[in-house]
């Protein structure tokens, strides 16, 4: 992309017809240098071809520019809708448990038992015996906080989802048994692109924690924009509350996460979450929520983060 003499006048090398700018009306767009530094955010640019765009704000040095996407839209508006998944996975240590017990020789042949009689072993597995992943909705009321948990004494409130534990648990004393919950209240936008690779930059390239400064190893972005977790399109959006969003939306019909039964690799392709971890005193972890993340993004803020979280959009 190149800018004229004015600062206000942009070309792209080629035609850019995906780049999601309307034919008429104006778009929110983050402007960098050759780099990928922030130069300016949130401009408004209008639109003149496929080729390219004109700005008020005259923007010196730009060599790449991303679009914000539509905030007017209502279905990519930072209202909050209490959209969320419950994630429950089953460990199976038993499988892989058996099949190294039974192969500890490290032979590819069937042991066997006293009488000489081959052992017959199981296939190995990547841990997991079951996954399921379940969409829901608890949308704001006045005077009565929105709680969502998992329990085993059916707890009822106000304004509130109670998730019961398994019916039936079966306890392996031997290898031990791991059944577990997760409410998933936030994930990265599934619009979000992840910023251009630094040219002539050939180490790491990741997203920030939240204000990471780079190292000689790795150059950091910012932390990817969220929004309320789903795994489906919606159909009660709109002035009328039944549009479903279509292109570009359709990225959506693609979310249900994979299950780890069947997959294996980085968690966040195939699950959000596999293992839940605990302290050192046997207490469950912290998990980032919606609260917590948009907590360390004010604190970044108020330090003078060198990214721009002040218009992040925390579900």
């Amino acid at each position: 992309m190149t800018v004229d003499g004015t600062g206000k006048i942009f070309t792209f090398a080629g035609p850019q017809t995906a780049f999601g700018m309307g034919v008429t009306g104006t778009e929110s767009v983050d402007f960098y240098d050759v780099n990928m530094d922030l130069l300016a955010s949130s401009v408004t640019a209008t639109r003149t071809s496929d080729t390219g765009f004109t700005t008020t704000l005259a923007v010196a040095g730009a060599a790449w520019v991303m679009i914000r996407g539509a905030p007017a839209w209502y279905f990519s508006d930072t209202g909050q809708k209490g959209d969320f998944l419950t994630l429950q996975t089953l460990v199976d240590y038993r499988t892989n448990g058996e099949y190294d017990r039974l192969t500890s020789d490290g032979s590819d042949l069937s042991p066997v038992d006293c009488n000489g009689e081959p052992i017959s072993y199981p296939d190995q597995n990547y841990g997991f015996a079951s996954f399921s992943q379940t969409p829901g909705c608890l949308p704001f009321t006045p005077c009565s906080p929105r709680v969502i948990c998992f329990s085993p004494n059916g707890e009822t409130f106000t304004n509130g989802v109670t998730i019961d534990f398994p019916e039936s648990f079966v306890l392996d004393e031997r290898y031990g048994s791991r059944w577990q919950g997760y409410v998933q209240q936030n994930m990265t936008d599934p619009l979000w692109l992840e910023p251009h690779y630094p040219c002539a930059w050939t180490n790491g390239w990741q997203a920030a924690n939240l204000c990471d400064a780079d190292t000689d190893d790795i150059k950091y972005f910012a932390h990817p924009l969220q929004v309320e977790a789903r795994i489906s399109l919606p159909s009660n959006y709109g002035a009328s509350a039944d549009e479903t969003p279509g292109d570009p939306f359709s990225v959506y019909e693609n979310l249900p996460w994979l299950s780890p039964v069947t997959n294996y690799g980085e968690p966040d392709v195939y699950s959000p979450i596999l293992y839940i971890g605990f302290t050192d005193a046997g207490l469950p972890a912290g998990t980032t929520t919606p609260t917590s993340l948009h907590a360390a993004l004010v604190a970044a803020i108020g330090s003078g983060c060198r990214f721009d979280y002040l218009n992040e959009v925390i579900p």
